[in-house]
C-alpha cells in the first residue's frame, strides 16, 4: 500500500510539473509575441533594425538574454548571476563599431520582459530649438546620470530616420575630459563640438545651414542605467531684409532726416523683404508702437505697413520714426526632464526669441514668482536666456513651472512655456 500510494504522489507530481511547464512556456510565448509587437513596431523609429530578415535572430536574441523560454525564472537568475561577468564583455562587444551600437535594444539592461516591453513602448520626449541661418545654434541633450555611482559611455547624434550616427562622443576605456570625438563629415563635419561643461550638454553647431533643419535624436548609454533618448525639432530661422522706408512718391527715406510743417500729415511706407518665419512689420515713434498693421503683397511676398499719421506739432521736433521687422516672439524651457529628484538643485534654462527689444523673462512656481533665483543673459540675434536655479521638494510635485517672456514695450505680448514637475525621492 505505501508503494502504491508513493507510486501515486510521484504520478502525480510528473503531472503537476508537466502542468507547470506547459503554463511557463504559455507565458513565454506570449511575452515573446508582446516583445515581437513592440520591436515590429519600433522599427522605423529608432532606426536600429534595418534588415527585415534578421528581425527573428534580433527577437530570439533578445528572448534568450531575458531568458524567455526557460522552464524555470529562478534557474534564469542563477544563470544571469553565474554569468554576469559574460554579459559585461558582450555588452562591451557591442560597442566596438556603430553598426554594433544600433543593435543595443533600448531598456536591454533590465532583467524582466515586462521592463523591457515598458522600456520600447515609452514615447521619447521632445523639444523645440531654433537656429539663426549663418549664426550659431546648440542641440540640448541631458548625459546627467540618475544615480550618482553611475557614468556615460557614449553619447550618439542622429538625425531623422537614419541608423548611422552623425556625430559621437565616446568615452569608454578613457577619461571623461578625454572623450573620443567623431563628426560625420556628411553631416556637420568641423561645424560640430559637443559641450559638457553646460548642464545640460550641448551640441554647438557653427555657420548653420537650411540643410541643418530636422528632427534629431540624442542617445546617452550609460554604465548601468538605460539607455536615455531625447529628440530636438530644430527650426532654421532666416533673417529678414533690413526695412526700407519710402515716401509717397516712392523716394528711399530710410536715412533722411525730413522737415516737416506743423499740423501736417506724414504718409510712409516700410517694406520688408524675405525672412521665416514671416516678420511683423511695426512702426515705432521713439519706443512707443503707433501702427502695426500690415499686409502682404501677394505678387512678390513683400511685407509691408502703410503708415498715415495726422497732425504732427512741436512736441515731435527731433522725435524719430522706427520701422521695425520683428519676427514672432518664441519662448521654450529647453529641457524637460521626466523626473527630478527631491532636494537635488537644479539648474533650468529658458530662451526666448524674436522680441524687440530683447524680452524680459521672469519664473513662476504655482503662479507665485520666483524672484532673485535666476540669473538672465542677452544673446544675438534678439535672444533672451533665462537660468534658474532651485532645489524642488516633495511638496512641489505635480505643480508646473512657468517660463514668461514679455516685450517690456509692447503691452499684452507676454508668452509662456510651462513644465509640470514630477519629483522622486531617490534612496541611496
Amino acid at each position: 500500500m505505501c508503494s502504491t500510494k508513493k507510486t501515486r504522489k510521484s504520478s502525480s507530481s510528473r503531472k503537476n510539473n508537466n502542468n507547470k511547464k506547459k503554463f511557463n512556456q504559455d507565458e513565454d510565448e506570449k511575452k515573446l509575441q508582446r516583445v515581437s509587437r513592440i520591436i515590429d513596431k519600433k522599427k522605423n523609429i529608432t532606426g536600429s533594425y534595418k534588415n527585415k530578415n534578421n528581425d527573428s535572430i534580433r527577437k530570439r536574441r533578445v528572448m534568450n538574454r531575458y531568458g524567455i523560454g526557460n522552464s524555470s525564472s529562478n534557474n534564469f537568475t542563477s544563470m544571469l548571476r553565474s554569468w554576469w561577468w559574460i554579459y559585461c564583455c558582450c555588452y562591451m562587444c557591442l560597442f566596438t563599431s556603430h553598426s554594433g551600437i544600433n543593435n543595443v535594444v533600448n531598456g536591454a539592461y533590465s532583467t524582466d520582459t515586462d521592463e523591457l516591453i515598458n522600456e520600447l513602448d515609452r514615447p521619447i520626449p521632445i523639444i523645440s530649438v531654433q537656429g539663426v541661418l549663418a549664426k550659431q545654434a546648440y542641440l540640448p541633450c541631458d548625459i546627467t546620470p540618475i544615480e550618482r555611482d553611475d557614468a556615460v559611455f557614449m553619447v550618439l547624434w542622429f538625425k531623422g530616420s537614419e541608423g548611422e550616427p552623425l556625430y559621437s562622443f565616446d568615452v569608454r576605456g578613457r577619461q571623461f575630459t578625454q572623450a573620443k570625438l567623431w563628426s560625420s563629415p556628411d553631416a556637420f563635419g568641423p561645424r560640430a563640438f559637443f559641450r559638457t561643461a553646460s548642464h545640460p550638454a550641448q551640441l554647438l553647431v557653427d555657420d548653420i545651414q537650411m540643410s541643418d533643419e530636422g528632427i534629431y535624436r540624442c542617445r546617452v548609454d550609460f554604465r548601468n542605467s538605460p539607455t536615455r533618448n531625447l529628440k530636438i525639432n530644430f527650426t532654421v530661422i532666416i533673417p529678414p531684409e533690413r526695412p526700407i522706408i519710402y515716401d509717397a512718391r516712392r523716394r528711399d527715406r530710410t536715412k533722411l532726416i525730413e522737415p516737416y510743417n506743423e499740423g501736417s500729415d506724414v504718409a510712409l511706407i516700410c517694406e520688408v523683404t524675405g525672412g521665416r518665419p514671416q516678420p511683423n512689420v511695426t512702426w515705432f515713434l521713439d519706443n512707443t508702437i503707433i501702427d502695426e498693421s500690415f499686409e502682404v503683397r501677394p505678387d512678390d511676398g513683400v511685407v509691408v505697413n502703410h503708415l498715415n499719421y495726422p497732425n504732427i506739432g512741436r512736441q515731435h521736433l527731433n522725435a524719430r520714426l522706427v520701422c521695425v521687422a520683428i519676427k514672432p516672439v518664441a519662448v521654450h524651457i529647453l529641457v524637460k526632464e521626466k523626473f527630478v529628484s527631491a532636494d537635488k538643485r537644479i539648474d533650468v534654462e529658458c530662451k526666448s526669441s524674436g522680441s524687440k527689444p530683447e524680452a524680459i523673462i521672469t519664473w513662476y512656481k504655482a503662479n507665485k514668482q520666483l524672484k532673485r533665483m535666476s540669473k538672465n543673459f542677452s544673446e544675438q540675434g534678439n535672444q533672451s536666456l533665462s537660468v534658474l536655479t532651485f532645489t524642488p521638494v516633495m511638496d512641489d510635485d505635480g505643480t508646473y513651472l512657468t517660463c514668461r517672456a514679455e516685450n517690456p514695450i509692447i503691452p499684452d505680448s507676454a508668452m509662456e512655456d510651462k513644465w509640470r514637475l514630477n519629483i522622486r525621492l531617490w534612496l541611496h
